[in-house]
């Protein structure tokens, strides 16, 4: 899960989209390769936030080791470029993780893309993980939308099938604020579909000391 930070009282409401853990992960459209899911992922942050793409908050690059499958090879060049992993087993494969630099989110890229094509596996040989924060903008200007105390999130996952994992917070107070704003981004939105039952109304209570939150649903 990203870091939902709903201890802290928001200043006026605000609806917030994110899906339940049984299905926090969303597919990419078109994400059979990991550079076009990529120029999809970077086309909405480019086109509706105001995210830096070379400055992600988080880049971590993984290999998912078994017994029953090789890596050898995915291990061998990833080392040789960032050095040696830190190791974790969580009970059925041996995760190696590398945290790596802003500054190695592109040659990272082109190991993902580069490592194709990939065995169709449960859990991804290698995978590429790229956070951003970022606040929404206004799509004909540019300019970022007031009230934006609480930052967006999106997690992109590279590798086979890649995918998406979204906490976004848009700064409207109605449905129908809302409604308009996503027809202006829709067509840039990453995900092949978008659940229109995730979206809640986020506000604080009367004497502003925490949270009440209420499901809303969209056309």
């Amino acid at each position: 899960m990203l870091n939902v930070d709903l201890e802290k009282v928001v200043s006026r409401p605000k609806i917030r989209y994110e899906l339940p853990l049984s299905k926090v992960i969303q597919a990419l459209k078109k994400n059979t390769k990991v550079e076009t899911s990529w120029e999809i992922a970077k086309k909405f942050l480019l086109s509706c936030t105001n995210a830096k793409i070379k400055h992600p908050n988080r880049l971590v690059l993984t290999i998912n080791k078994h017994k029953e499958r090789d890596t050898d090879v995915f291990e061998s060049e990833t080392t040789k470029l960032f050095g040696i992993p830190t190791k974790h087993f969580d009970g059925l494969y041996e995760q190696l993780h590398w945290k790596l630099a802003e500054n190695e989110l592109n040659v990272a890229i082109d190991l993902i893309i580069q490592s194709q094509p990939y065995i169709s596996t449960i859990r991804p040989y290698i995978s590429l993980r790229i956070d951003y924060e970022f606040e929404f903008v206004n799509v004909k200007t540019n300019e970022i939308l007031a009230y934006q105390e609480e930052k967006s999130r999106l997690a992109i996952f590279l590798e086979r099938n890649s995918s998406v994992m979204a906490e976004f917070w848009f700064p409207f107070t109605t449905v129908n604020e809302l409604s308009a704003y996503l027809q202006t981004v829709e067509n840039f939105l990453p995900f092949k579909k978008l659940d229109k039952k995730a979206f809640r109304l986020v506000e604080p209570n009367k004497k502003k000391t925490r949270n009440v939150i209420k499901k809303i649903e969209i056309e």
